[in-house]
């Protein structure tokens, strides 16, 4: 760490320097950053949205910023892509037919157009088919899908 020192710089970030090891938080400057005030949180949002041109309530805004910070227990709610895909892969294990196939080209056509990787959408269709297929059709699907 020495040698470099005058061209390089490191930050640590952790909730408790008691695990960090002595030589190494020896030879850092500890800086503690306090949780931000609700007026601050509040002012991140207001910035935010302003700039993606969308329009944010103080009230909400207070109230999004009054659960801060969020607990690692809280649930996080599925995005919508997700259930969109979710909802596509039943639709393939509901039926197969030349109507189905369509309809399932234009929804993955539609992921794709909303800016979602297609290794993501393949990913996450082949994890939502594996839960809803037997054995034998789980090595196939995972064969394929290793394939492409």
């Amino acid at each position: 760490m020495e040698k470099y020192m005058a061209t390089c710089r490191l930050i640590l970030c952790c909730n408790s320097t008691s695990k960090v090891i002595g030589p190494i938080r020896s030879r850092c400057l500890a800086v503690r950053v306090p949780l931000p005030s609700t007026e601050e949180v509040c002012g991140v949002l207001a910035t935010v949205c302003k700039k993606e041109g969308l329009v944010l309530p103080p009230e909400l805004a207070r109230q999004i910023s009054q659960r801060y910070p969020f607990s690692a227990d809280q649930e996080v709610p599925e995005t919508d892509w997700e259930v969109y895909l979710r909802e596509t892969a039943n639709a393939i294990v509901s039926q197969q037919s030349p109507q189905r196939l369509m309809e399932v080209r234009a929804r993955l056509y539609e992921l794709l157009t909303h800016c979602i990787p297609a290794e993501i959408i393949l990913k996450g269709l082949v994890a939502e088919l594996l839960s809803n297929c037997d054995g034998q059709l789980k090595a196939e699907v995972t064969h394929i899908a290793a394939y492409y």
